[in-house]
């Protein structure tokens, strides 16, 4: 009976230290991923190598590693990445308008690494099909209302000149999905979604119709709307499905050929 005892106790004592163990495991997994998504989050609004001079400095010490191969087919984009699309082939007025600094012509390769490391910087694409690419974490996102009065205003002065200018983003690492269009200076539409923080604004389009979007105003309404399984989650998958839906789907852009010059980079102060 003794022996009984002993063994129970200890399998107990063994079963609470894993126990523990794993809850333990479990805490560091989610602080671990809370400084991950803090610090990315971060990045994502703010970094753009912050120093405007540091990206000068930047910009003349790599200058000479920029492409300017003008036969290079696109290069697809679209995942872990911001990027406007407008309706225009009026590349160097589109520059202006966002005024885009320390210019530098480039092919597509270049352009779209550029826009995915360098925080600052941008590549202006060249027209694919009536429309123009401003792509990389120099634009401002809608995850934050400042960066998002930002991109408001590059938004409005597009489509004033153009009609029409439409915004995309997504970063997976901290749900953030978003679309934006807008028409003759006005908003339209918006849907974006970043750590549970919705913002939308307007009638969803018909590629959104299929999808039940995440809804703050019904949430607030009904405290178990959540534990609903009838929900989805936007994600880059969306984003690129309304992209292709509303212009052009960058993920399939280097089978195409109705493109041709070069692009730019330059910094977007």
């Amino acid at each position: 009976m003794e022996y009984i005892l002993i063994t129970i106790t200890i399998i107990v004592l063994i079963s609470y230290f894993f126990y523990k163990k794993d809850k333990l495991n479990k805490f560091k997994e989610l602080k671990q991923i809370q400084e991950f998504r803090e610090k990315h989050t971060y990045d994502f609004n703010q970094i753009r190598l912050d120093n405007f001079n540091s990206s000068l400095e930047y910009l003349s010490e790599n200058k000479h590693k920029i492409k300017n191969d003008s036969s290079e087919p696109p290069e697809s984009f679209g995942y872990k990445c911001l990027w406007i699309a407008v309706k225009t082939n009026q590349q160097q007025r589109i520059a202006d308008i966002i005024e885009l600094q320390n210019r530098q012509s480039s092919s597509w390769s270049s352009g779209i690494d550029w826009a995915y490391k360098n925080y600052s910087f941008v590549y202006l694409s060249p027209t694919i099909n009536k429309w123009s690419f401003i792509v990389g974490w120099g634009i401002p996102s809608s995850s934050e209302e400042k960066s998002l009065e930002k991109l408001k205003t590059i938004l409005g002065k597009l489509s004033s000149e153009f009609e029409e200018a439409q915004y995309f983003g997504s970063y997976r690492v901290t749900g953030y999905a978003a679309w934006i269009k807008y028409k003759n200076g006005e908003l339209k539409r918006m849907y974006s979604s970043s750590d549970g923080r919705i913002i939308e604004f307007g009638t969803p389009t018909n590629v959104e119709e299929k999808y039940n979007l995440i809804n703050d105003e019904e949430a607030k309404k009904d405290e178990n709307y959540y534990d609903r399984d009838d929900l989805d989650y936007a994600d880059e998958e969306i984003v690129l499905e309304v992209a292709e839906s509303w212009s052009i789907n960058p993920i399939d852009i280097e089978e195409r050929t109705d493109t041709k010059g070069l692009g730019i980079i330059g910094i977007l102060k």
